[in-house]
């Protein structure tokens, strides 16, 4: 062949890259691999390549020396008479008249004796291993219609001589017809049995005990040559029926048996010296099949040992691109062709013409039979109707008869695989034969192919265990081969044993490349790495050359890739489990059975098939593994795909992200199966799940199962939408329950997003001056903002700012400012007092290493006289005072200066500046952003620290060492390179043992900050951050200069902070105009735009490049005050709702703005705050709609007995156990988790629907939005009944209506549901409504117990009461039910 010359050089060539790879793992994995992960990756990826390797060179083998012969049949008479032409005995074998069509093997038999050959020399043997009077019937009305059919073709040189190819005549439609009635009833008709002799054989199949595992022997000669004439009057070939005898306790060998058995029934009856195998649904394409054949036979010096010749298995009914590689071109014609050239091709099973002498010992010594009358040398001289000749040929298909014999090991067909054809052509090319492969360009032989994918893996498993039972034999090709053939001859076979195991190799390439993407690991080489090139090669080379093979066999490059498609198919499926059924089996936990692959066409079957589409139909196990592969395979590219295009890692993923896309465009028939398709033919959706939940579990846990579930959902709701929603109220409660689940899942993504790569740190401040000593300690300024005193009272305040002041670093590095937004003379006067009680509790705090330095958390649990007695004092003077005066105007002092002022130890003390900016009611003072900003410029003015921490009024230090803490991150250059702010989380004193309104606050503040520091950092949450100046004046890579040179970053401040230039300055920059035509609060500083400066600068400056750490010490660092009333509590929700609702229509939603510049996780953190008052939809769907339609009698959700209903039980178990799960994780308690999720309930029915509603009124000019400090004031009978673990809802507010209203209304919804499953046990359709409502009733045991049972100041209002009973009355009946 043209190609053999390329081939060899090839080989040498990518020999040397294979030998190549194989250094290069080693040398990774000995040189390179320093963690146990890496030397895990690179031996799985060494042994899958040193696999791969063996198996391209047993493949090579084949191209090494092909030969393509031709025949001239014409030219045979010229050198063989006719009358000299051999005889031929053809073996066709069935098992199953339900799996193969009785109808279909009379076409075969009908085809074969209808050769271009003397029909006198023709014999036919049917084996029926399934003992069937079908079987038998089909061919007693097939031996009438070859009557006529035989001279037809003679008379007419018809070229298919299989009638259902040919043509629909009347004679054959009759006998079709026949036969197919007859396979209808079970059983044959008795008006279709003609004579007495027919009723005796079929009773046969009627006798007690008669099945088709034990019967005995039937042999019925339906034609005999010597006696039957067809309607021309030449003779007929012989046609024998044998169903030889079957017994539980006797093994009878599958196919290789059968085969067997006819051997020696036909070296009885007519012992042709040549024997055809031939498969039931593989009839006869070309009458001159025999006559070629001949051509080999006939001539000696084709070859000397010649012991058969094989023809392809070729197909009829293919559809256009072959979706299934039915046509197996590289087993049934490539590797013939190939094996041609060496010692000949293997025997495959059919369509093949043996000498029969080949099955009696080697060609050098003949090993004699038993008897002598099975011995290929033996002229029969009787006719086969003779009663001796059938007496011994009944005698010899006994089941007991090959015992204690050489049958199946030394003669004919080799038993111990159930690959019979590989095994049996195999031991005769070891013994000495050789063969011929003959491959015309009409084919000889066209056989049925499976139309459905488990029939095709079925059938390869069946194949793959043949052949590991031949592996694990004395009989394994490399071994036993390399004895007695050639090397390449031994290393062709060897491919074929071997095989099963390139499911390691496929197996491994599914998963773990894809597995590491999803883990940023990296196995594989970089782009501009010279290995890279060498992957390239390997993988165009071996493709390439696998493609070129299919093209110079005339097929088409779409079937090629149909091809190695299912290569990878089969190895995952069909070689995997075959490789665990071979141990099971062998480990006698079962016993192998021969499952014969279904030839029955199904109409819609093959409509789809001739459509292309793949047909999966039903479950099974093994479409699991390349279903799982495949949405593994789509899950990395797509992560794979957001990396590159957030952090432009092309270089290190691209061939990952190439095996990956390689996966997914290999699967596309599996995503269509999935998703798209609607017909019979689909994936079951148990594959599906199983599939999903194991993808799930290899990809990322639980997470993924939660998607592929909530998909399910929305895959639900949108088919009960198009497909039964019959009514306009269905289709608007399917479609708000859609809505309201896709928010939900939205949501539930984005707090996915969290728990992906999780990041909990530790610091070691104790080692801190090992690596920085003290006098290099940067300077830190301090900002503490306040705004009301009557609602932050000052002595709070000045608690904080002693707390701040007094930590355990060099005071004169310390500057404290306090921004006193109300203007108040009050808390100027009690930082006065403050600034004389530091002088002693900083040295206090010293020398007694305080830990809790804030004086009134100090004080409450330990005495200490003297310096006890100063901060009474203290607390008396602020208290008198701020009874005795209003407030009045602004100042602006220096309380302490640490250049000069000492305390009572002679230490210096640290700065404490007061500053109250300018406000004007013409002039928008931006709310806090804005009193942060006027710091930032007076800091920057008066000390200009590199060091920021901002910090709330009522937030005192808790830990001294915070600082310290803090620089343990800040002076490592490695802990994160951009590093723009540390966060710590905001803790609580005086929570009551339940939180009960969920104030801790845990997922803002410390589980979703963990979550964020594993991607760019955590956000900025407006209290205890600490930043670099630096950070507010543009990216990291290019700062912004302010508008005057003493407000940058890198300014120094030589003059000392009470200079008159320096006060000067820094009043002119906290003037009210002072910002107006400048870029701070948009390109400089906090920024503006929203209530919630804190996430809207912390997502600005992460979008600038910056990024963030998060620090959660066990003792927190910094502790504050909670609301201890419910109305405090949604006040302050509501007011974050229409900050975040701000960033949400402006440019800067995170999913626009944001997904520009972060990472696709990030932005999807970011997303949740900003999404977050649209939860009030879904909540208040669920609140009202379950009830409402139970109410109706409407049933909105699916029954107990739907697998539907489970997708839902799934959903709430998965999503509320995984929030539970996160609060037990950060040592907080079940109690606290449930309070905590109805407190999400509560703010999703109140302040999220409040803040939607008073977002657009402010939009829309009616009001303008200002901002409400949350009172830090404790009223000792509110915390009194906080303490007793009471809601406190004491007065009416709008914002209490809407969840008492649900709580009135699924209470009604559970009353009237309970009372009608008691009435007609309709729970299997209410139980979803029925739970909801229960789920609701339990979360408003609070709300009951204010309307109803308590009397405290705290209880409900009534007027709350009532017009939430009106609404809900409303809701539920309408008037009637008010009436």
């Amino acid at each position: 062949m043209p190609c053999t010359s390329f081939n060899r050089a090839f080989a040498i060539i990518y020999s040397f890259a294979i030998l190549a790879l194989i250094y290069h793992h080693l040398t990774t994995l000995f040189r390179h691999s320093t963690t146990v992960i890496s030397v895990i990756i690179t031996t799985t990826l060494l042994i899958s390549d040193l696999i791969l390797a063996f198996m391209w060179a047993t493949t090579t083998s084949f191209r090494l020396c092909p030969v393509l012969r031709q025949t001239f049949p014409e030219n045979l008479e010229k050198v063989l008479q006719e009358q000299d032409f051999p005889a031929i005995d053809i073996f066709i074998c069935t098992a199953d008249p339900y799996k193969e069509p009785p109808i279909n093997v009379v076409n075969t038999a009908l085809s074969l004796m209808a050769y271009d050959y003397p029909p006198e020399k023709i014999s036919v043997y049917v084996s029926d291993d399934g003992g069937s009077e079908l079987t038998l019937f089909a061919f007693m009305e097939a031996a009438k219609f070859s009557e006529c059919w035989l001279p037809f073709c003679r008379d007419n040189n018809v070229m298919d001589r299989c009638p259902e190819v040919y043509f629909n005549s009347n004679h054959h439609e009759k006998t079709e017809l026949r036969i197919e009635n007859a396979m209808k009833r079970g059983e044959i008709c008795p008006d279709y049995i003609t004579d007495e002799l027919q009723r005796q054989i079929f009773t046969k199949y009627h006798t007690p005990g008669f099945s088709r595992d034990n019967h005995p022997v039937i042999i019925q000669v339906l034609k005999e040559s010597a006696k039957g004439k067809d309607n021309s009057g030449q003779l007929m070939p012989n046609i024998v029926y044998v169903s030889r005898e079957k017994n539980k306790n006797s093994p009878h060998n599958f196919k290789a048996g059968a085969l067997n058995c006819l051997l020696r029934v036909s070296s009885v009856m007519t012992n042709a010296p040549i024997v055809l195998t031939q498969d039931c649904d593989m009839y006869s394409n070309d009458p001159l099949t025999v006559k070629r054949t001949l051509c080999f036979i006939s001539d000696s010096l084709a070859r000397p040992r010649l012991g058969y010749v094989q023809y392809p298995q070729r197909y009829h009914g293919l559809n256009k691109d072959d979706i299934y590689s039915g046509e197996f071109l590289r087993l049934f014609v490539a590797n013939p062709v190939g094996m041609d050239g060496l010692q000949g091709t293997s025997y495959v099973g059919s369509g093949c013409f043996f000498c029969r002498r080949v099955f009696f010992g080697r060609p050098t010594s003949i090993v004699p039979p038993e008897i002598q009358q099975l011995g290929p040398d033996r002229v029969v001289e009787k006719p086969i109707t003779a009663q001796s000749v059938l007496e011994l040929a009944h005698h010899v298909a006994q089941c007991n008869y090959e015992n204690n014999t050489k049958w199946g090991f030394q003669f004919g067909f080799r038993y111990g695989s159930l690959v019979e054809d590989y095994f049996t052509g195999f031991q005769l090319h070891c013994e000495g034969w050789e063969s011929i492969f003959c491959h015309p360009s009409r084919p000889a032989f066209l056989g049925d192919i499976p139309i459905s994918l488990i029939d095709v893996v079925s059938q390869t498993k069946r194949w793959a265990i043949g052949v590991l039972e031949v592996c694990f034999s004395k009989y394994n090709p490399v071994g036993y081969g390399a004895r007695y053939m050639g090397f390449f001859m031994c290393v062709c076979y060897a491919l074929y044993t071997f095989w099963p195991f390139l499911s390691i190799p496929i197996t491994i390439y599914s998963f773990l490349p894809q597995i590491a993407l999803l883990n940023d690991v990296y196995i594989f080489p970089k782009m501009t790495d010279p290995w890279f090139f060498l992957y390239v090669f390997l993988f165009i080379g071996a493709y390439g050359q696998d493609c070129y093979d299919f093209i110079l066999f005339d097929s088409t490059y779409k079937r090629w890739w149909n091809d190695q498609r299912m290569w990878l198919i089969r190895g995952l499926s069909a070689s995997s489990f075959a490789l665990v059924e071979y141990i099971i089996t062998h480990l006698g936990i079962t016993t192998q059975g021969f499952n014969v692959t279904s030839k029955v066409l199904d109409c819609e079957k093959n409509k789809r098939y001739n459509q292309g589409l793949m047909e999966f139909g039903i479950h099974s196990p093994v479409f699991v593994p390349f279903t799982t592969a495949s949405i593994v395979n789509l899950i990395a590219l797509i992560i794979g795909l957001i990396r590159v295009l957030n952090d432009r890692s092309l270089e290190k993923l691209f061939l990952q992200l190439f095996i990956s896309s390689f996966g997914v465009l290999n699967s596309l028939p599996m995503y269509e199966a999935m998703i798209l398709r609607s017909d019979k033919g689909r994936m079951s959706i148990k594959t599906i799940i199983i599939s999903a939940c194991l993808a799930s579990i290899l990809c990322g846990g639980a997470t993924l199962i939660q998607l592929f579930a909530i998909l399910a959902l929305i895959y639900h709701h949108l088919t009960t939408l198009f497909r039964h929603s019959t009514t306009v109220i269905s289709v608007i409660i399917t479609t708000t329950l859609l809505i309201s689940d896709l928010i939900l899942a939205f949501m539930w993504a984005t707090t996915t997003s969290f728990r992906l790569r999780p990041v909990l740190r530790q610091t070691f401040p104790e080692n801190l001056e090992k690596v920085l000593q003290e006098q290099d300690f940067p300077a830190i300024d301090i900002f503490i903002c306040t705004a009301d005193p009557y609602k932050e009272p000052p002595i709070n305040v000045v608690n904080t700012a002693l707390s701040l002041m007094a930590y355990d670093y060099p005071p004169e590095k310390i500057s404290v400012y306090v921004s006193d937004d109300g203007g108040s003379e009050l808390t100027l006067f009690a930082f006065m007092e403050a600034a004389k009680f530091a002088e002693c509790w900083l040295p206090f705090c010293r020398d007694n290493n305080v830990m809790d330095r804030c004086p009134e958390a100090y004080f409450s649990s330990n005495c200490h006289g003297k310096t006890e007695l100063q901060y009474e004092k203290t607390k008396v003077t602020m208290s008198v005072f701020l009874k005795c005066f209003k407030v009045k105007k602004s100042y602006f002092l220096v309380l302490k200066e640490s250049a000069k002022e000492k305390d009572h130890s002679g230490q210096p003390m640290p700065n404490l500046v007061y500053v109250s900016r300018e406000k004007n009611k013409n002039s928008p003072h931006n709310f806090k952003a804005g009193a942060l900003n006027s710091l930032l410029r007076v800091s920057s003015v008066m000390t200009n620290a590199p060091i920021v921490l901002t910090q709330d009024c009522d937030m005192y230090s808790n830990d001294p060492l915070t600082v310290k803490r803090t620089l343990c991150f800040i002076s490592d250059p490695l802990a994160r390179p951009r590093l723009g702010y540390v966060q710590y989380p905001q803790r609580y004193h005086g929570l009551n043992k339940d939180d009960i309104y969920g104030g801790e606050v845990l997922r803002l503040f410390v589980i979703n900050p963990v979550g964020m520091d594993g991607l760019q950092g955590t956000s900025y949450v407006g209290s205890g951050c600490f930043f670099r100046r630096r950070v507010f004046f543009g990216r990291p890579t290019s700062m912004v200069p302010p508008e005057i040179q003493q407000l940058g970053p890198d300014s120094v401040v030589e003059k000392p902070i009470t200079a008159q230039s320096v006060l000067e300055l820094a009043h002119h920059v906290a003037q009210c105009n002072y910002e107006n035509n400048t870029k701070w609060g948009f390109h400089f500083g906090f920024r503006y735009g929203s209530l919630v400066e804190d996430y809207f600068t912390g997502f600005q400056l992460q979008c600038e490049g910056w990024e963030s750490i998060y620090c959660h010490p066990r003792r927190p660092a910094f502790l504050g005050d909670t609301p201890i009333s419910l109305i405090d509590v949604v006040s302050q929700t509501k007011r974050w709702a229409i900050g975040v609702l701000e960033v949400f229509f402006s440019k800067y939603n995170p999913v626009g703005y944001g997904a520009r510049y972060m990472g696709f996780f990030m932005c999807l953190c970011y997303a949740q705050y900003v999404f977050w008052p649209f939860l009030s939809i879904p909540i208040t769907i669920y609140s009202f709609l379950p009830q409402i339609a139970l109410l109706n009698e409407v049933y909105i959700f699916p029954k107990v007995t739907d697998p539907w209903f489970f997708l839902y039980v799934f959903l709430f178990i998965g999503a509320y156990g995984h929030d539970c799960y996160d609060f037990i994780l950060f040592d907080s308690t079940y109690k606290r988790w449930w309070n905590d999720q109805r407190m999400w309930l509560i703010r999703g029915l109140s302040t999220s629907p409040f803040a939607l509603v008073e977002y657009i009124i402010e939009h829309l000019g009616i009001a303008i939005q200002g901002f409400n400090v949350t009172s830090k004031v404790q009223d000792s009978e509110k915390s009194k009944i906080y303490d007793q673990g009471l809601m406190d809802f004491g007065i009416h507010s709008p914002m209490f209506v809407p969840f008492t209203t649900v709580s009135i209304v699924n209470l009604i919804a559970l009353i009237i549901g309970l009372i009608r499953v008691l009435n007609d046990w309709s729970l299997e359709n209410l139980s979803v409504q029925l739970f909801i409502s229960s789920f609701g009733v339990l979360n408003s045991l609070p709300i009951y117990e204010a309307m109803i049972l308590r009397s405290d100041k705290g209880r409900m209002s009534i007027k709350t009461i009532i017009i939430s009973t009106c609404l809900a009355f409303i809701l539920c009946g309408g008037a009637t039910l008010v009436l």
